[in-house]
């Protein structure tokens, strides 16, 4: 009979092939110019908008840098983003029901996401990034990543503060954080996690 087998390594993470294909690509500026904002499709949270009035509140550092905004038109908070984009005070685009994130993803020097699905997808891409704990089933993750030096982790009860833009602020003006950061993601998820776990299945059935 075939035991149970628990393959939580993140050597085993099963990542879409759209995003291994540019992490070949992937390379770290020396100079921040597009920064996406990444909370899913529906953003439940509303971190989206949260996000953009505290950008908005610190225009004055992020004149040369394009926020990039990847929102699913169910997003509840769309007109109230909407609203921020077409108010000029940022260097705004936005993209509803996206379907080429990997161009987004490839494009951006800086991330601010949530830490589920996408973030392991910008860690096997390599892009430095900042996440947001944004729901309970994604703690341990975010917090292995975190250890691991591949993301910033932040909690929700403190991004809205001027402390969490200073985070920004230093990964924009920090090349070797953000090298440092791309690094060690490449090492964490390689893509292959799909080969593995099919070798680990394959290996199941010799054995019977």
């Amino acid at each position: 009979s075939i035991k149970n087998r628990i393959l939580s390594n993140f050597k085993y993470s099963i990542v879409n092939k759209d995003f291994i294909k540019i992490t070949e690509d992937y390379i770290v500026k020396p100079r921040v110019e597009n920064i996406l904002l990444n909370f899913g499709l529906i953003d439940s949270k509303g971190l989206t908008l949260k996000i953009l009035e505290l950008l908005k509140n610190f225009e004055r550092y992020l004149k040369k840098i394009n926020v990039n905004i990847a929102v699913g038109s169910s997003c509840q908070k769309i007109e109230q983003i909407e609203s921020i984009t077409k108010s000029k005070k940022l260097n705004t685009k936005l993209f509803v029901d996206y379907n080429k994130m990997q161009n987004l993803i490839l494009n951006s020097d800086i991330i601010i996401g949530a830490g589920g699905v996408g973030l392991i997808e910008r860690v096997c891409v390599g892009v430095p990034s900042i996440s947001i704990l944004a729901a309970k089933n994604q703690s341990k993750q975010l917090i292995k990543l975190c250890r691991k030096k591949t993301t910033i982790k932040k909690e929700l009860d403190t991004f809205e503060s001027e402390n969490f833009f200073n985070s920004i602020l230093n990964l924009i003006s920090n090349f070797e954080i953000r090298l440092s950061l791309s690094k060690k993601c490449k090492t964490v998820v390689d893509g292959n996690g799909s080969y593995r776990v099919s070798k680990v299945i394959e290996d199941l059935f010799v054995q019977i």
